[in-house]
């Protein structure tokens, strides 16, 4: 109807007056809204495709990045894994080849015989950030063998009697030596004479690295 009323308005069959004109009218605004709807519907679903499309592509680029993180975590496993495994086996030839003797340090709170307080050496090594220097130096005492402790040249001490053949045995394969010190107050331990420093007496314990014999180690 609409179609027959704008071939009849065009050709002059009807009278713009007549009431043919009020359907091509609304004929008219209904393609106009159509249009505009259509225009609108095509709008809202390209940039939904597109949007679609955005996410598709974000959501990509969230998995690639996932994978990769994936692979990186995974290589690092294997590194840790193979440096822990590394590291054991370290451990397992450095047992093989070395030996441990870990002794506490005798005679600690007596002076020496130039009169140094070895109590006074242990309370400064303590104070240290760093280790000293530790010596070990076997002579003779009342004709049985004996081992002094030297804290940066300075005697700290000695080797307790029982563990004296045990040091003198490994003492030319000594290859580290660490000196651990700390202290308490005289009255947390039986002490009838206590020769400390500062109302506290400083003891030692020592750490003594050395390396196997070739037939042990084999």
């Amino acid at each position: 109807m609409v179609l027959s009323a704008i071939s009849d308005w065009l050709y002059g069959s009807i009278d713009m007056h007549d009431n043919a004109i009020i359907p091509f009218f609304w004929g008219m605004v209904l393609l106009v809204v159509a249009y505009f709807l259509k225009r609108r519907n095509d709008q809202e679903r390209t940039a939904y495709n597109q949007a679609v499309e955005a996410r598709k592509a974000e959501l990509q680029r969230l998995e690639n990045e996932l994978e990769t993180q994936k692979a990186e975590v995974q290589e690092i496993k294997e590194k840790y894994r193979a440096e822990q495994n590394a590291a054991k086996a370290r451990q397992i030839e450095w047992e093989r080849t070395h030996g441990r003797i870990i002794t506490k340090v005798a005679g600690v709170t007596y002076d020496n015989e130039d009169g140094s307080s070895r109590q006074r050496i242990l309370k400064a090594a303590m104070a240290e950030e760093t280790s000293g220097s530790i010596t070990l130096e076997l002579y003779d005492y009342r004709g049985t063998d004996a081992i002094a402790v030297l804290y940066d040249g300075e005697e700290i001490g000695n080797i307790p009697k029982n563990r004296v053949a045990e040091v003198k045995a490994v003492m030319d394969r000594i290859t580290g030596a660490h000196l651990d010190v700390d202290r308490f107050r005289p009255e947390d331990e039986d002490d009838d004479e206590p020769r400390g420093v500062d109302s506290y007496i400083y003891r030692a314990d020592l750490t003594l690295v050395y390396a196997k014999e070739p037939d042990v180690a084999s």
